[in-house]
């Protein structure tokens, strides 16, 4: 039992707990865009895109969402939603 001299102090104590209870807002933050140029496939790993970043940057384990545009419709459609697992560079 909690006693309270100000009813607002029970409020805020109330308002405080209920913020505890409630599910955390992910908020999405896009730091890049990259143009798939090749896919290659690998039998160990699967399908590796081969891209070329068109602003931003990359960052090992981001999220990365690849989507492909729908000629007919002008709709794009999502391919691919996870991490990032590895970056490499080649000139």
């Amino acid at each position: 039992i909690r006693l309270y001299r100000v009813i607002y102090q029970a409020i805020e104590d109330i308002e405080a707990a209920m913020k505890g209870m409630l599910d955390p807002v992910y908020e999405e933050k896009v730091i890049g865009h990259a143009e798939v140029r090749q896919i290659f496939r690998a039998s160990a790993i699967g399908n590796i895109a081969g891209s070329y970043v068109l602003d931003g940057y990359f960052q090992r384990d981001c999220k990365v969402r690849i989507t492909r545009r729908n000629e007919s419709t002008g709709q794009e459609e999502q391919i691919y939603e996870g991490a990032l697992a590895s970056l490499k560079r080649f000139k």
